[in-house]
């Protein structure tokens, strides 16, 4: 959490981990959060039955790899707005240390800016894969022959539930950024 006290004094001591202001976690981040830990637990029993299926009755069943590199695309991009909103990305602090907490907050909001734009094309590109497997009928090669926009689909959402936790977060630092700053205590030159 941010020293308020800190920040409203104008302290430039902040952490480096703790410059950007904590942004409550909302009920798009939560549901991205759970999808992502149910899909590591599905991932962890069908690889974990596979290991057992091939030690205990020497059986492999050949749609463990394609489920799992699915699974493993889906807790990636469901996981990404949950970690906006916890904070979890890492940032190089060598600039923003040597600011003031207002200008770090406004080179927060421009960063965020250039962060939605590129998410927003991303969503953009993604949901055009989508669409296009789905009207073309595209199907996985392997005898499964999953149709491939129901595993593409968790990219555009959670690419989708980014931008909405980067602009949730962006405007949380633009509050900051176009608070009324306070002006400096006043200096004891009697000491």
């Amino acid at each position: 959490m941010i020293d308020k006290a800190a920040v409203e004094a104008g302290s430039d001591a902040l952490p480096a981990s703790h410059i950007i202001a904590p942004v409550r976690q909302g009920a798009i981040e939560a549901a991205c959060g759970l999808l992502a830990k149910i899909t590591l637990v599905a991932m962890m029993v069908v690889i974990g039955g596979e290991v057992l299926a091939r030690n205990i009755l020497h059986y492999s069943w050949e749609g463990t790899d394609e489920f799992g590199s699915y699974l493993v695309v889906a807790a990636t991009f469901l996981s990404l707005a949950t970690c906006q909103a916890y904070g979890g990305y890492h940032e190089l602090q060598m600039v923003k240390m040597r600011l003031s907490p207002r200008a770090r907050a406004a080179l927060n909001v421009v960063l965020y800016l250039v962060c939605i734009g590129a998410t927003l094309i991303l969503l953009w590109q993604y949901s055009r894969l989508v669409l296009t497997s789905w009207t073309n009928g595209d199907a996985s090669s392997t005898s499964l022959r999953i149709p491939l926009w129901i595993p593409q689909l968790s990219m555009p959402l959670g690419i989708a539930a980014l931008c909405l936790a980067l602009a949730k977060t962006m405007f949380a630092e633009l509050r900051v950024a176009m608070a009324h700053d306070p002006s400096p205590p006043p200096v004891d030159r009697a000491a």
